[in-house]
C-alpha cells in the first residue's frame, strides 16, 4: 500500500491556491466576468486559449498590476488614517 501525496497532486494544490488569490485580487478591485489571464494559465479549458509561455507572463502581469494597486491603496489609507488621527 502506498500512502502520501504524489508531486502531481501538491502541485496541483498550488495552483489552485494561486486561481483563488487571482480571484480575490479581481474581486477586491470590483472586476467580474473571466478572467482570461489567470484562466488562460491555471484552467483546462479556459475560454481564452494562448501560449503556456504568454499566458503565465499574462498572469504575471494581471498580479503585478492589481497587486500593486491594492498596496498603493493600503499605504494611502493608512497615511489619510495617520493624518487624521495627529
Amino acid at each position: 500500500m502506498r500512502c502520501g501525496d504524489s508531486k502531481s497532486t501538491v502541485v496541483a494544490g498550488d495552483a489552485r491556491i494561486d486561481a483563488i488569490r487571482c480571484a480575490r485580487l479581481a474581486l477586491d478591485h470590483g472586476l467580474s466576468g473571466a478572467l482570461t489571464a489567470p484562466s488562460s494559465y491555471f484552467m483546462k479549458s479556459p475560454p481564452v486559449q494562448v501560449t503556456d509561455d504568454q499566458a503565465r507572463q499574462d498572469t504575471e502581469t494581471f498580479i503585478q498590476t492589481y497587486h500593486r494597486d491594492a498596496a498603493t491603496e493600503h499605504h494611502i489609507a493608512d497615511a489619510a488614517t495617520s493624518s487624521a488621527t495627529d
